[in-house]
Order: structure tokens, then C-alpha cells, then sequence
């Protein structure tokens, strides 16, 4: 299964030997790689092809100087000539992969004989937090759910950066090309694959995307500087390809009148946002009547995916009306996005922005809450950012995920306050029959960890407790000098098992303690990237499972005492891995929860999460049970108990 990796290059001396190093590091090395050099215009000096002279000595990498600028877009087509093998990946000079990378999506691809790319999603990374992309596709689904979804996501061309079979060149007619910069070509590529055949998601990170500072001129900033009249011409041409390309591909999939009429509906409101983006954000009345005319074949649909594609619309009259300086409806139509589709995040973000500029900060606060939940992608970094806003404006301390503008020590940890206690004294109530932090001592006694595992590290307290080598995790820590044996990560867990938590980690931690944000989707990741890179017969701890009071368990925290919803993610493992071994242990203030009996390779976790977490999402604050308000199972947490249940 050999793959051809075209690597199209332009003034990328500095990037070249890393992007390069991660392809030729894979663990399927069977492949060819041909970088194409495009030359400075201008006649300056390019030492892209110095730097490949590093790996000269490895035949599967072969490179060339084009003999005139080509542009990006050109480039790309001119690397199609030396497709000679089975399949094929398109790699830019600056981006990065995983080393399993090919492994993973070749296997995608060959399960599944009628496809014709496998993708996965991307890291984000460089002039910014590293943040998580992508477009999701559903497994099991037809390609004509597939390409819907794909076009309500913004027909954004993750894709293209898939391994691809080579025929499939064929069908599409190489690499797009046009007379405007490649003008999002990519996302016309993209399209042409779902007319191809079917399109396959893989959800795991494998990509690396890097993002530069404003300053640099990167080939999409530079589209973005082209005079208006020449940005005009440019989406229009985008706009009647991706209208064509889209008629193929309903052509293909044999999709009814109303299937092909709510996909154009569905790419209208993607490419007139991309008008918006590209060339201004007031719409013209033609494009004002696009919009009101794909609105009505909403409303006419019964597919249940209508309603996400109508908020998409509405959203696109929001920034519109923005524009025009006109509040009132702008706020409006962020209000009917999230009352169509109150799941999708995007729509609940803009709601809490309406909420926020209306001076309606609680009800701001709880759908910006809310996007968190629903998206651990780039809304999520907006609502965080609204979030910190609205604290301000409220007086109240920043919450904990919060960037640190100000630290308040010299090492640059943050020093904050408690949150306010509840005005109703009962809501505070705690129990438990010793202090959680005696019986985390009492575990590293009786474990003796080698190394030790902690998400979620406060003011470091639990983190003290151990004298092994440990490895802590929090985005923005309270301790002061930690000691020598201790690794800090400053960083979110989701980051640091993108980033930091290699596959060389595996096996290695004898003892995990979670209790890091307190919601039910938060700790389920936490607890599936944990378990894979646990020791034989380790254990992890969980936190704050037994909730004292309903209040205490809600989302939005209001009270002092506060657990969240880990209680749901509890009860939902001991429902669906009943291989696992769950110790339930009255300890003050919060429960813990401890689990043995762990499975590194088991996968189950992992395929329930997205169906599970848009269950929870359609009741997101449930009342904790009764047998979990009174503690129904939990035993008292005595050295005995400890040795007992632990898999020692």
C-alpha cells in the first residue's frame, strides 16, 4: 500500500525539516515523497531546497525547484503528475502529522472499499491556544447525510488533507486551480470528493495545522489583501463552482427534490457567510433574498437537520445586520439561531453575545456555559473569552480556566478567591466520613506509585502528597515552588494528551487522581486518555462523584460547595464497563471514586462518546438520583477497605 505525500513548498526553510521528518517517521513507511518547490517571484534567494538536504540520504524523498512561481493552488495540481501508486496525501510544507498517521487512515480507507478519502481531525497551533478542528461525519451514515453535513459545517475542506485513493484523481480532474490566488479551492476539492464517492471521518487528532502570527503573510492572508473588485470576482467564481460541484454530487447520491433543495440551502448559507468573510459582511439584496428564499426551504423540510441549517441562516443575517449597525435585528436573529437548534454551538454562542449586549450577563453567562459543553473547538475559546468579559462586568473572580492578565506571585500563578457561598446555608452541606485528602495519602501508601498522574491541581494540596515521580496538569496552577519531583503541564488536559502525553507515556502511570472540570464530558475524556497510558494494574481516582446537595451538581456552578456532574459520567461507567472495578468511597467533601481493574486497549468509551454526550446535551441538568444524594453505595474509606480493593 504504498502512498505518494506531495508536499507543495514555497519559502519553507524553516518549516520543512520538521513537516518532512513527520512523514518520513511513520510508522507505514512505505511511501514516496515529492516536495515541489515554488520559487520567489522577485528572484530572492529560497533555502527550502538546502534544508531538504538533510535527508538525502533517504531514497523515498525526491524534490524539485519549479522552473517559475507557480502558486500555492498550481503547485498543488503540478504534484498530481507524480501520483504513480494506490494512494496519495497532500501535505503543506508547514503542517505536521502524527507518526501513525498513514497507519490509521489507510486502515479507515481499506475497511471501506467504496471510499475515497479518510481524514482525520486537526490540531491548531503556532500564533494561538491549541485548538481541535474539523468536520464531523457521522459512521454508519449514507454519503448523502454525509455531504449534508458537510455543508452545514461550513463546507470546509479538512478533507483534502486526507490519504485519498488515486483513482478518485480521475473522477475529480486533479487539484483545483483558478485566476484568484486559489481563492479556498481546497474547499472546492473537497466537494468534488463527496461527488468522487463516500468521504470517511476518522475522530482522532492526527494533523497539526500551524498558524502564524498576523504579521507573517501567509497564502490565505495574502488572498485577503487583494483589492475588493478582485475578492468579488473571485467568490463568485467559488460560489458557481461549489454550486456545480454540488449538483454532481446530489447527481450521484440519487438525493429527492427535497434532499437536493435543503443541501443548497445548507451551501447557500455556508458560501454567502464565506462572502462574508472574504468580502464584506453587508449583503446585498440579492444575497438577502438568497438567504430569506433558503430560510423558506427550511421551513418546508422535515429532515431534522433543517433546523441547524436555518440557524446557519439566520446567523448570516446577524452579522449582516451587524454590519449595518442595526442591534436590534441582529440580536434578533442570534435569538431565532438558537432557538431552531439550541445544540448547536455556534448558535448558542451568538445568543450569549446578544444576551451579553442587551446587559443580560446571567443569561449571557449560562449560554456561554453552555458552548463550552457543547463544543471543545473554536467557540469554546470565544465563550471562554466572553465568559472572562462578563466576570469583569460582574465584579466576580475570574473563573479557573481563565488567562492569567495580572498573576498575583512572582512564579505567575494565579491567586483567586472562593467562589461566593449559596444564599440558602442547606445548599453548602457536606458529609463524608474522612477528609478525601487522608485517604489519597493512605492510597499512595498502600500503591506506592511509581508515577503518578494528576488533572486538575489547584492549589496543590493532593499533588504534595506524592513522592514518586509525578506529572501535574492545570491551565493555570495556584501552587507556589512545586518540588523536584514534580512535572507541571500549564496547559488544559485535552492539550496535554494531544501534545505532551506521547505513546512512549504509555504503561507507565501507576496511579491517576482526576478532578479537573467538574462536568460529565470533561471527565469522560479525561478518563478514556488516562486509562490508555495507565501501568498493569494501576488505578485512577476520581473526584467529587457524590454531590451533597441538588445545586452542588448543577453545571453552572452557584454555589461554594460545587461537584458538577460527575456523577453522571460515574453511573454511566459503571452501566456500559462492567469489566471495570468501582470502589464508591464516602469521603468529605465530595466522594471519590476509585477504578481498577483497567483496560488500556479497550475502545469501547471512546465509540460512545459523541452519541452519549449529545444525549446528556438534551438534558443538561438532571437531578442526581437518590441513591446518589444519600450516598446509597459508597463505603467508609479505611486503610483495610483501601488494600482490599486495590488491584496490588
Amino acid at each position: 500500500m504504498t502512498v505518494t505525500v506531495c508536499i507543495p513548498a514555497y519559502r519553507a526553510g524553516a518549516f520543512i525539516v520538521e513537516t518532512v521528518g513527520s512523514v518520513l517517521r511513520q510508522s507505514h513507511d512505505d511511501l514516496r515523497v515529492v516536495v515541489a518547490v515554488d520559487p520567489p517571484s522577485d528572484g530572492s534567494r529560497d533555502d527550502t531546497a538546502d534544508a531538504l538536504e538533510a535527508f538525502r540520504s533517504d531514497r523515498r524523498l525526491s524534490w524539485h525547484v519549479n522552473s517559475r512561481r507557480l502558486g500555492w493552488a498550481q503547485n498543488v495540481n503540478s504534484l498530481v503528475d507524480h501520483v504513480k501508486t494506490p494512494y496519495y496525501a497532500f501535505l503543506p510544507h508547514d503542517d505536521i502529522w502524527c507518526p501513525n498517521y498513514l497507519e490509521v487512515l489507510l486502515e479507515a480507507i481499506n475497511a471501506r472499499p467504496e471510499a475515497v478519502v479518510a481524514y482525520a481531525d486537526s490540531l491548531r497551533f503556532g500564533d494561538s491556544d491549541p485548538v481541535r478542528v474539523g468536520v464531523d461525519l457521522r459512521s454508519g451514515e449514507d454519503r448523502l447525510r454525509g455531504l449534508l453535513r458537510f455543508l452545514i459545517q461550513g463546507t470546509e475542506a479538512h478533507m483534502w488533507r486526507g490519504v485519498s485513493r488515486t483513482e478518485a484523481l480521475h473522477e475529480i480532474g486533479g487539484f483545483p486551480i483558478d485566476g484568484h490566488k486559489g481563492l479556498v479551492v481546497e474547499c472546492e476539492y473537497s466537494l468534488a470528493l463527496f461527488g468522487a464517492g463516500t468521504v470517511v471521518h476518522v475522530p482522532r487528532t492526527l494533523y497539526f495545522k500551524r498558524i502564524y502570527e498576523r504579521i507573517i503573510v501567509s497564502a490565505s492572508r495574502e488572498r485577503m489583501t487583494q483589492p475588493l473588485p478582485e475578492r468579488v470576482e473571485g467568490w463568485e467564481e467559488h460560489d458557481r463552482r461549489m454550486t456545480r460541484l454540488l449538483e454532481k454530487a446530489l447527481a450521484d447520491t440519487k438525493a429527492t427534490s427535497e434532499q437536493a433543495t435543503l443541501c443548497h440551502a445548507a451551501k447557500d448559507a455556508a458560501l454567502v457567510r464565506r462572502r462574508q468573510q472574504f468580502v464584506g459582511k453587508t449583503l446585498e439584496a440579492r444575497h438577502l433574498e438568497r438567504i430569506a428564499a433558503a430560510l423558506s426551504a427550511c421551513a418546508d423540510s422535515s429532515d431534522p437537520l433543517a433546523p441547524e441549517v436555518a440557524a446557519n441562516l439566520h446567523l448570516v443575517l446577524q452579522v449582516h445586520f451587524e454590519s449595518v449597525g442595526d442591534s436590534t435585528s441582529a440580536n434578533e436573529e442570534s435569538r431565532k439561531a438558537w432557538t431552531v437548534a439550541p445544540n448547536s454551538a455556534a448558535a448558542v454562542l451568538a445568543h450569549a453575545k446578544a444576551l451579553d449586549r442587551d446587559n443580560r450577563p446571567l443569561e449571557a453567562l449560562e449560554r456561554a456555559s453552555e458552548v463550552i459543553r457543547l463544543s471543545p473547538r473554536d467557540e469554546a475559546m470565544v465563550a471562554h473569552a466572553l465568559i472572562r468579559q462578563i466576570y469583569d462586568k460582574l465584579q466576580w473572580t475570574a473563573p479557573f480556566h481563565a488567562d492569567v492578565a495580572n498573576p498575583s506571585t512572582e512564579d505567575g500563578t494565579a491567586v483567586t478567591r472562593p467562589h461566593p457561598r449559596h444564599l440558602d446555608p442547606s445548599v453548602e452541606v457536606t458529609r463524608g466520613v474522612r477528609p478525601y485528602l487522608e485517604v489519597l495519602s493512605d492510597l499512595h501508601a498502600v500503591l506506592a506509585p511509581k508515577k503518578y498522574l494528576e488533572i486538575g491541581v489547584r492549589h496543590g494540596a493532593s499533588l504534595a502528597l506524592a513522592t514518586c515521580p509525578a506529572i501535574a496538569v492545570d491551565p493555570v496552577p495556584e501552587t507556589g515552588t512545586l518540588p523536584s519531583n514534580v512535572k507541571l503541564h500549564r496547559c488544559t488536559s485535552d492539550d496535554f494528551f494531544l501534545i505532551h502525553a506521547s505513546s512512549a507515556m504509555r504503561g507507565e502511570v501507576d496511579l491517576a487522581f482526576i478532578d479537573g472540570v467538574h462536568l460529565a464530558e470533561f471527565v469522560y475524556r479525561d478518563f478514556i486518555n488516562v486509562e490508555r497510558i495507565m501501568a498493569q494494574n494501576g488505578m485512577i481516582v476520581i473526584d467529587d462523584v457524590y454531590p451533597n446537595h441538588p445545586i452542588q451538581a448543577r453545571r453552572v456552578r452557584t454555589s461554594q460547595v460545587w461537584t458538577g456532574d460527575v456523577w453522571r459520567f460515574a453511573l454511566f461507567l459503571e452501566s456500559n464497563r462492567p469489566d471495570l472495578e468501582l470502589t464508591w468511597l464516602d469521603t468529605a467533601p465530595g466522594g471519590l471514586l476509585m477504578v481498577s481493574n483497567l483496560s488500556p486497549v479497550d475502545d469501547r468509551l471512546r465509540e460512545m462518546y459523541d452519541a452519549t454526550v449529545r444525549e446528556w446535551a438534551a438534558q443538561p441538568d438532571v437531578a442526581p438520583p437518590r441513591s446518589i444524594l444519600s450516598r446509597e453505595h459508597a463505603i467508609a474509606p479505611t486503610r483495610d477497605v483501601l488494600l482490599r480493593h486495590s488491584k496490588r
